[in-house]
């Protein structure tokens, strides 16, 4: 499983503590961190080990003059809390929560990621949903991923059900799309019942109709459909002053057998 990350962001100002690492050790420091950094998120992506045998195999790779001078910046760095010290000296990794927070943003869109507990320096309840921790001694990665196959599936069956209940209410007769004719809507007006009834309680049942028709038609010979015709059509009463009249006794018959269909 892809683990590291190909890209890490890295800012163009340096704050005080890497101006202090390249005033104490020159360009080695600042080759230090930066190569750290890239170690850390092209690795496990949140962590990189770090041994006697690491500082002697990373002074050869980088062409440091020796492992000591390498530990020495490093354990500048962590004095500067560049990298957690807990972390280093129960474990002997390189971590910090600034780095942790970065990489689990980097892989936001990945299926999974799995993230080992007793590296953890993030609130547990703060981590993504595509987070699965493994327990101290790892043993327990089944359980977690199982965990987290349980939730993904529990996710798609939610969206499911919420996808079967749009399309139910799509061809319900008696929602707006199947009752267009019914309620004396157009093909290319999108209204839902309750949007019709609240236009028509606030505007009249006949001035609906007629901004509806007015709205239906500017459509078809301009070619253009509005997002929102509910909204588009209360903005065009308001901005036309047009007012709910007298509820004369056949439209508040109309308006209650209208209500009386939900």
């Amino acid at each position: 499983m892809l683990k590291g990350i190909d890209y890490f962001p890295l800012d163009c100002q340096f704050n005080e503590a890497m101006e202090l690492i390249e005033a104490e050790y020159g360009f080695l420091g600042f080759t230090v961190i930066i190569k750290i950094w890239q170690r850390i998120y092209s690795g496990y992506g949140y962590y990189c080990e770090w041994t006697e045998k690491s500082a002697l195999l990373f002074a050869r790779r980088i062409g440091a003059d020796s492992a000591q001078a390498v530990s020495a910046v490093i354990a500048a760095a962590i004095d500067k809390g560049f990298f957690d010290r807990t972390l280093y000296e129960q474990y002997q990794i390189l971590s910090s929560a600034g780095i942790q927070r970065r990489y689990l943003l980097a892989v936001s869109r990945r299926k999974q990621v799995m993230l080992q507990k007793e590296y953890l320096l993030l609130p547990v309840d703060d981590l993504p949903k595509n987070v699965c921790i493994l327990g101290d001694s790892g043993n327990n990665a089944d359980q977690n991923a199982s965990n987290f196959q349980q939730r993904k599936e529990k996710e798609r069956k939610e969206k499911g059900r919420k996808e079967k209940e749009r399309k139910a209410e799509e061809n319900n007769p008696a929602s707006a799309a199947a009752s267009a004719k019914q309620y004396g809507l157009y093909s290319n007006i999108s209204l839902s019942a309750q949007e019709y009834a609240a236009l028509s309680q606030e505007f009249g049942i006949e001035n609906l109709q007629r901004y509806i028709e007015r709205m239906s038609s500017f459509q078809q010979e301009k070619g253009r459909i509005y997002a929102n015709h509910a909204q588009k059509l209360r903005d065009w009463m308001l901005a036309d002053r047009i007012e709910k009249p007298p509820e004369h006794s056949y439209q508040l018959e109309a308006y209650k057998a209208l209500m009386n269909q939900f």
